[in-house]
C-alpha cells in the first residue's frame, strides 16, 4: 500500500516538501513576526543553521505565511461575517492603523469587537482603539513594513485577530501587564498562538504547499 507522503512528513500542509519540524519553525516565526518583530530573513537563517538544516528562501517563507493567513481568514474571520470577503470592509481600519483615520463604523461585526477586546496599558489617551492589542500589533506591523498594502491587509488583520483570540481565550489580562512591550511577553504570546495554530493545522491542513 503506497504511503501518503505529506501525512508522514508534514501533517500541517498537503504535498509540502518541508519536514514537520521545518514547518513548525516557520509557523512559529509567523507568530513571532507580528508579536516580536522577527524578520523572515532571520527565519530563513534559523532554518539553515538549526537542526532542520534546510535552505528555504525568504520568498518561500512569505508564501507559507500568506497561505496561513488565508487559512485564518477563511476559518476565523469569514465565518464571523462573510462580508469580509470584500477587502474594502477593512479600509477604515487600514486607514486608522496608518494614522489616516479617526475611527471605524459598526457596519461589520468583527472589527469593533476586536478593537474593544484585549486592552493594553494606556498608550494613547485620545482614542480607546489605541489601547488594544489588535491595534498595537497592526500598527507596529505597518511601521515595520513601512505601510501594509491594502491587498495584504486582510491577512495581516486575520493574523492579529487570531493572536488576540488566543490571548483572550487564555485569559491573559494584558491591561495589567506593565511588561507587554518587552520581548519576553511578546514571545510568550507568540508561543501560545503557535501551539494553537499547529493544533488547528493538524486538524485542517493547508490544502497545498505554496
Amino acid at each position: 500500500m503506497p504511503r501518503t507522503f505529506w501525512d508522514s512528513k508534514n501533517p500541517y500542509c498537503r504535498r509540502s516538501k518541508l519536514t514537520k519540524s521545518a514547518f513548525e519553525r516557520i509557523a512559529f516565526f509567523y507568530c513571532l513576526e507580528i508579536t516580536a518583530g522577527w524578520s523572515r530573513r532571520a527565519c530563513a537563517e534559523m532554518l539553515r543553521v538549526g537542526p532542520e538544516g534546510v535552505k528555504v528562501s525568504r520568498q518561500t517563507i512569505s508564501q507559507y505565511f500568506d497561505a496561513i493567513g488565508a487559512f485564518l481568514m477563511e476559518a476565523m474571520i469569514l465565518p464571523t461575517d462573510p462580508r469580509y470577503e470584500d477587502v474594502e470592509a477593512l479600509d477604515e481600519l487600514h486607514a486608522l492603523v496608518h494614522g489616516k483615520g479617526r475611527g471605524t463604523s459598526r457596519s461589520f461585526d468583527i472589527v469593533p469587537a476586536f478593537l474593544r477586546s484585549v486592552p493594553l496599558p494606556v498608550k494613547f489617551a485620545d482614542l480607546p482603539v489605541h489601547r488594544t492589542l489588535l491595534f498595537h500589533l497592526l500598527e507596529r506591523r505597518a511601521k515595520a513594513t513601512k505601510g501594509i498594502p491594502k491587498a495584504q491587509f486582510a491577512m495581516e488583520f486575520a493574523r492579529a485577530a487570531f493572536i488576540c483570540a488566543c490571548v483572550e481565550a487564555k485569559g491573559m489580562d494584558m491591561s495589567r501587564d506593565a511588561n507587554f512591550f518587552e520581548y519576553r511577553t511578546a514571545k510568550s504570546i507568540a508561543r501560545l498562538a503557535w501551539s494553537v495554530l499547529l493544533e488547528l493545522l493538524e486538524r485542517h491542513p493547508l490544502g497545498r504547499a505554496p
